[in-house]
Formats: C-alpha cells, sequence, structure tokens
C-alpha cells in the first residue's frame, strides 16, 4: 500500500541547511540572495513542523543544539546526493564545467595545455581564476586546483605538484640593482608581494632573516600583475618555479638566491565526494593527471 510522505516545507528545510552549514542567519541570507527575516521565519516554520527548537538563539548569535545537529547532518547527505544526480544530468545536457583555478596557474601552467584537453574531448570549460579559495556549494563548482596544505574541510584533496617559491627577478633588473646574493640583500631590493605581505615574510623567516622592513615594496592584488611586473624588471618577487620553468629556460627570468625552497606548499586538485559521478568532471582530472605523468 502507497503511503504518503510526510515531509516539511522544502523550502524551510533549504534554509535551515544553509544556515546549519554556513553557522549563521546572515550567511545563509547571502548564499539563497533573500534577507536575514526570511531565513529566520524559514527555520521558525520547520521548528513549528517538528515542535522543538533547532537552534540555540543567543542575542546576535545562533548555534545548533542537539536535534538541529541530527537534522543537519542527514540533510547535508541528502542535498549532497541530490546535487551530485543534479550534475549528473546537467553534465549530459553539455553544461559547461565550472572548474575555479589559482590565475597564475591559469595562465602559465593550465592555459598551454588545454588544447590538448580539447584535441580529445568536446566538454565546455567555465574557468574561474580566484585567488580566494571560493566555496563550491554556493559557487556551484565542479572541480577546481588550489595551492596550499592540505587537507580543505569537505572537499577531497589530490597533490597535482609542488609550489616552490623563490625570489625571481628579470636579468636586467639584476644588472641595475644591488648585488643579490644572500637573503638579507633582499633589504636593498623592490620586493613585490601579492595578495599579502605573509609570503615574504615566511621566506624570509625560513632563511633567518626577519628583515623590519619585509613589507617594503608593491603590493599586487592581482598575480597576473605580479607576473609582468617582474617580467618588466620592477623588482623581485616569490614565484613557483614550476609555473615559470620556460621563463627562467629562456633566460626572461633568473633565480639568483637559487631554485630550492623549503615551503610546505604544492597545488591540489580538489572536488567534492562523489564528484567524479560526472563525467565531464572525471574526463578533466584525468587529463590534468596525465599532463602531469
Amino acid at each position: 500500500m502507497d503511503r504518503q510522505r510526510k515531509l516539511p516545507p522544502l523550502g524551510a528545510l533549504r534554509a535551515f541547511e544553509a544556515a546549519a552549514r554556513l553557522g549563521g542567519f546572515t550567511k545563509a541570507a547571502a548564499e539563497l540572495h533573500v534577507t536575514q527575516t526570511a531565513i529566520s521565519h524559514q527555520v521558525r516554520s520547520l521548528e513549528e513542523f517538528y515542535g522543538q527548537k533547532l537552534f540555540d538563539r543567543q542575542k546576535r548569535e545562533v548555534s545548533l543544539n542537539a536535534g538541529g545537529s541530527a537534522l543537519a547532518a542527514v540533510l547535508t547527505d541528502v542535498f549532497d546526493q541530490l546535487e551530485q544526480a543534479s550534475h549528473a544530468l546537467l553534465s549530459s545536457a553539455a553544461m559547461p564545467l565550472r572548474i575555479t583555478v589559482p590565475p597564475a596557474f591559469g595562465s602559465y601552467w593550465l592555459a598551454p595545455r588545454l588544447s590538448g584537453f580539447w584535441s580529445q574531448h568536446t566538454v565546455e570549460l567555465n574557468l574561474i581564476p580566484s585567488a580566494e579559495r571560493l566555496d563550491f556549494r554556493s559557487h556551484n563548482i565542479d572541480i577546481g586546483i588550489r595551492c596550499g596544505k592540505a587537507p580543505w574541510p569537505g572537499l577531497v584533496s589530490e597533490h597535482l605538484m609542488a609550489y616552490s617559491a623563490v625570489p625571481v627577478c628579470s636579468p636586467e633588473y639584476l644588472a641595475q640593482s644591488a648585488p643579490l646574493s644572500v637573503a638579507a640583500d633582499l633589504d636593498n631590493h623592490q620586493l613585490i608581494h601579492e595578495m599579502g605581505y605573509q609570503l615574504w615574510a615566511e621566506w624570509l623567516a625560513s632563511h633567518e632573516h626577519s628583515a623590519p622592513n619585509a613589507k617594503h615594496g608593491v603590493l599586487s592584488q592581482s598575480s597576473a600583475l605580479v607576473y609582468d611586473l617582474v617580467l618588466r624588471g620592477q623588482g623581485v618577487a616569490l614565484l613557483s618555479v614550476e609555473l615559470i620553468e620556460e621563463h627562467l629556460a629562456s633566460g626572461a627570468l633568473v633565480a639568483p638566491l637559487g631554485r630550492e625552497s623549503d615551503q610546505e606548499m604544492a597545488f591540489y586538485l580538489v572536488y567534492r565526494e562523489g564528484a567524479l559521478n560526472n563525467k565531464h568532471t572525471a574526463l578533466f582530472r584525468a587529463f590534468l593527471l596525465e599532463e602531469l605523468a
């Protein structure tokens, strides 16, 4: 005998799941493009359906209670399965594969190799260059590449290649500047920073040189601009040897302090559990691994 499903309002479930996953009504409202009040109403309607509170509310903060945590765990699994099924159906409808990549990786490593991918597959790609670690769910991302130290919560991480950051500059800049043979010499050079000063600070500290003026130089919010500045002889930047092998081989860039790096960073392929059920995602992953092999 068929039974009628007794389910709560699906809109309320969606609002609750977002609030539970993101840790608050404000972030959930931003993700779902509604007001915080709308999220609050949806959650209250869900609490009325179950006859119990799902969040503990304290002034401007909310946190899941035991009942809310149990429901959130189930919903996350259900929504993930639904999303995976949706991705599989959408891929069969020739939807572009959404890929997030660090801008420099995209420009200097991935872009020259994409013709090889397209020669084998008719898969449309939507490349999203971003230095930020975008949330895969809210940005509807299929697969991505990240630079840093794995793991990242909620994502499968596969090591792609090392990230050996070393000081580099153009030979023209080096010829016209002060000597550069040890880390301390960098005090007399124009440093080029990407996104912040941390990378240079860590490199200098690892070479036993904590210069008080490590924050001097040019600060750029664009990795592409960092590469252009270095190539045009505007200073010294920490760049990944793996991404500039061609420039080093041709002499367009030089590494006056050597090419050894002791930073524990790497490029990783990242995706959510079940993402490889999407045929196009699996093809792109296989392509990357083949290129690296």
